[in-house]
């Protein structure tokens, strides 16, 4: 059995995944392939990125699914209600509680969509990776470190949605499973030739597309300390005043493949590949990245101060993001306690005060949840809040990818690789100290016990997110009782496969 993308994928996919970002596809028939037209300048290239990230942000992705929708029901954070308030027998997401992908048509659609936007998001990639290489270098204003921007930028986007749909459509490293399960797409067009791989194969394609990503943001990131300056907590999701609008391209690094955020994909992909003591250098790495190299000048502090109760998103210690400008209307069906699919975190999983005294004053228990439903929690993260407005504005549109505290706590799973019980206790305390917990002993004494403590921080820190179920996948950790293993592998569409 061999897998295909079925649509033949060319520039005018692309071209319908950008419009909003420039007008350039004026200028030719819709039946054409406009690739000469879209890269005769920087500006094409530049749209051509925002575009990419723009796509990531669609509902079939990190707009829904990869974060508060589909992944996130499969963690059971959620409450399931026949009746009442919670996810209804009505809503789509229903069966994903007994993780029955095949038996609702609207799950396999979910499922479909999902496939199909990663892989055109892929597309769009490639296409321009393809094309930088020949690209004038008097096009650009910042001449070949704004190339090996656009290049690296390309490159990491390419390996997180292939890392991604590894994630869900194939087994964890763990497994060891030598079955061939997705396609590594390098090519643009692509007409469905490319066999699938197994998990360890994917793995290291994607890890050399991240070297090379990292290598070359880094030439644009890191060249100077206004540079760097860019990536630090007051600046890294907006832009200098002075900034003209022919400069824009090089602000809002909060919302790019910005060198600390494909540093910290690499940690993520390393630690669930169970290469951990890989993975702790690039978080270490990402812990200590500063304004200069001279002096200590963190550029990712956790958000706790004055500003936290406003910023719903945490932005201080958030190292990449998606925008998605219609994030509130989106979301207002799920935050809906009379709806079908009402999203509540049900309060017997995602539990806030194990310890009253030391976790009293956690931040994510006083700011990202109301406690007001007697049925579990709603989750405030993507709910407007009334306060501050230019704090307000600034984050509502967030989609959270990456935080400084994932990188504390994959420091905390190397620590407990190697039976270091201590570092292990005082890594998540530093991501608990981070949300205004008080520092205590956890009891790690042995796996078991430290799992118990990390998957109970993952489902506080990343609710809504989309993280917490790839937790239990990689340790092959079931979710609930008698969760068989194969449920950890969503099933690949069945429009995508050909005998």
């Amino acid at each position: 059995m061999i897998m295909k993308i079925k649509t033949t994928i060319t520039a005018i996919l692309l071209a319908s995944s950008i419009t909003s970002c420039s007008n350039w596809l004026d200028v030719a028939p819709s039946n054409v392939i406009v690739e000469d037209e879209m890269f005769k300048e920087a500006s094409g290239y530049h749209n051509a990125i925002n575009g990419l990230y723009k796509k990531m942000a669609g509902p079939s992705l990190y707009g829904r699914e990869l974060s508060y929708g589909f992944v996130e029901v499969l963690s059971q954070n959620y409450v399931k209600a026949k009746w009442g308030d919670g996810i209804g027998s009505y809503s789509p997401y229903y069966t994903l509680f007994e993780y029955k992908y095949g038996e609702s048509q609207d799950v396999k659609d979910i499922i479909e969509r999902i496939w199909k936007e990663a892989y055109l998001v892929i597309a769009n990639a490639n296409n321009i990776i393809k094309h930088i290489p020949n690209a004038q270098l008097g096009w650009f204003a910042c001449g070949q470190e704004e190339k090996n921007l656009i290049m690296g930028e390309a490159l990491a986007v390419r390996a997180m949605m292939h890392f991604e749909m590894l994630r869900l459509f194939a087994p964890a490293p763990i497994i060891n499973d030598s079955k061939a399960y997705i396609p590594y797409i390098t090519e643009f067009p692509y007409y469905g030739d490319q066999a699938p791989e197994n998990t360890d194969e994917i793995l290291k394609k994607i890890e050399k597309d991240l070297i090379k990503s990292k290598e070359l943001i880094a030439s644009f990131d890191t060249l100077d300390a206004e540079r760097r300056e860019k990536l630090f907590h007051q600046y890294r999701f907006g832009m200098s005043i002075s900034t003209s609008y022919s400069q824009v391209f090089y602000e809002y690094r909060g919302y790019r493949s910005n060198i600390m955020a494909v540093t910290a994909l690499m940690a993520r992909v390393y630690n669930y590949w169970g290469k951990h003591q890989e993975a702790f250098m690039q978080a270490k790495e990402v812990e200590g990245f500063s304004y200069s190299e001279e002096e200590e000048s963190p550029a990712l502090v956790y958000s706790n101060d004055w500003n936290t109760k406003w910023d719903r998103k945490f932005t201080k210690d958030l190292i990449f993001a998606l925008s998605d400008k219609k994030m509130l209307e989106n979301y207002s069906e799920y935050a809906n306690p009379k709806g079908n699919t009402f999203l509540l975190l049900n309060k017997k999983i995602v539990k806030f005060e194990n310890s009253p005294e030391a976790d009293a004053g956690d931040n994510r228990l006083n700011y990202l949840i109301s406690t007001d439903n007697r049925n579990g929690y709603t989750p405030l993260k993507f709910i407007k809040k009334e306060g501050n407005k230019d704090i307000i504005e600034q984050t509502t549109d967030m989609l959270p990818m990456i935080r400084l505290s994932e990188m504390h706590l994959i420091m905390a799973e190397s620590a407990a690789k190697t039976g270091d019980w201590v570092k292990a206790n005082e890594y998540i305390n530093k991501l608990r100290v981070g949300r205004n917990c008080k520092e205590m002993d956890l009891n790690i004494k042995d796996m078991n016990s430290f799992l118990e403590q990390l998957l109970q921080e993952v489902r506080k820190e990343f609710f809504s997110e989309g993280q917490t179920f790839f937790y239990f996948k990689k340790y092959n950790q079931p979710i609930v009782k008698d969760m068989q293993e194969e449920s950890f592998t969503i099933p690949v569409p069945e429009r995508e496969k050909i005998n």
